[in-house]
């Protein structure tokens, strides 16, 4: 069976255009020598915005003017991303004084500035910051809008070989993260923003083409120890399966199962289908069944590992004095009768909601 994978480019973030301020010699050096004035007073100025700066030799102290409020905004960009702002919008804009320190200017400044909006203020980061410290806690991380939803979909293709097409989409953006140990995100799993600075960073080196926008491919990229297909497959074994059976596929008689009814009932069928296919234990499974009808449902005539297949699988009702009902039994059994007829008809691709992930 193969299993093909991809991502289309639907948008996670955007930032909102900045107007540009382009600034002559004598201007941007007065604008960097008032920066640098306000970083060696060594206290907590009202004329700055936002301060963040570490010693890393890797990054640089960075400045540039917040575009709401007008104020000064100080934090370590990455040398490497200080390197590709100056190779895509020009040495001009970007001023280096003799203390180090770099003042962005022009359409630099206006780039990493809608960002720093972005973040700071439609992402939340500002506002979960509840005490103010720059550092964000994993309760005050909840409390921010870096998150998404995507829409899974999984495509069966009935052909000589079986095949599984599975690609996500954008479906909500901006959510609160919501995030956990239990879980993975759809962004930035295992490696979690800690201030305004660090997801500044972070965003700044996968916007790649500098197009102001964050695409699923480049949300997916900070995903660690992850690759991509890996974590759509994750997605894919996340779909909720636990009332597949009891639910309004088996509340309905087969008769009324047309191929329009299973394709609106997406979560409830098609994902017990899907992660039996993805597993390969949908024959099985299907042995499973036969067995049992002909046992008139007694669980002891099954192996341990049937009986783990039926419970956590199919989670079929809890059995009474040791055995199934035949009546959901068969009606299980119809469902992938009705399937195997109806696939090449499948047209369309199913579709399911998705958000948090278990590990």
């Amino acid at each position: 069976m193969n299993i093909d994978i991809s991502v289309d480019n639907s948008i996670a973030f955007e930032s909102t255009q900045v107007e540009s301020k382009d600034r002559n010699e004598k201007e941007l050096e007065e604008q960097a020598l008032n920066f640098a004035d306000l970083l060696n007073n060594g206290k907590k100025s009202e004329n700055i915005s936002y301060q963040a700066i570490d010693n890393d030799e890797n990054n640089t102290v960075t400045t540039f003017e917040n575009p709401v409020d007008g104020k000064m905004v100080a934090v370590s960009l990455d040398n490497d991303i200080i390197s590709k702002l100056e190779d895509y919008f020009g040495k001009d804009d970007i001023y280096r004084s003799t203390d180090g320190i770099v003042t962005l200017d022009n359409k630099a400044e206006s780039y990493v500035a809608s960002w720093f909006e972005d973040i700071a203020y439609k992402r939340n980061f500002f506002e979960a910051d509840k005490n103010n410290d720059g550092l964000l806690s994993l309760d005050e991380y909840n409390q921010t809008k870096n998150n998404f939803e995507v829409n899974l979909r999984i495509a069966v293709n009935n052909s000589s070989d079986l095949s599984v097409d599975v690609d996500e989409t954008i479906s909500k953006t901006y959510l609160n993260t919501k995030e956990d140990d239990e879980y993975t995100s759809m962004y930035r799993s295992g490696n979690r923003a800690h201030s305004i600075a660090d997801e500044l960073n972070m965003t700044l080196s996968i916007n790649k083409d500098f197009d102001s926008k964050i695409d699923l491919n480049e949300a997916y990229s900070t995903n660690e120890n992850i690759t991509k297909e890996e974590l759509l497959l994750a997605h894919v074994n996340s779909l909720k399966i636990e009332d597949v059976v009891r639910n309004k596929a088996l509340s309905e008689e087969k008769s009324s199962l047309d191929l329009d009814d299973l394709s609106s009932q997406l979560n409830d069928v098609f994902s017990l289908i899907v992660a039996l296919l993805l597993n390969e234990d949908d024959e099985k499974t299907k042995k499973i069944l036969e067995k049992l009808k002909e046992n008139n449902g007694d669980i002891s005539t099954l192996s341990d590992y049937e009986k783990d297949i039926v419970k956590n699988v199919l989670n079929l009702k809890e059995p009474v004095d040791n055995k199934y009902d035949i009546e959901e039994l068969e009606r299980v059994m119809d469902i992938f009768k009705f399937y195997e007829l109806k696939r090449d008809s499948l047209e369309n691709s199913i579709e399911s909601d998705i958000n948090k992930v278990a590990k």
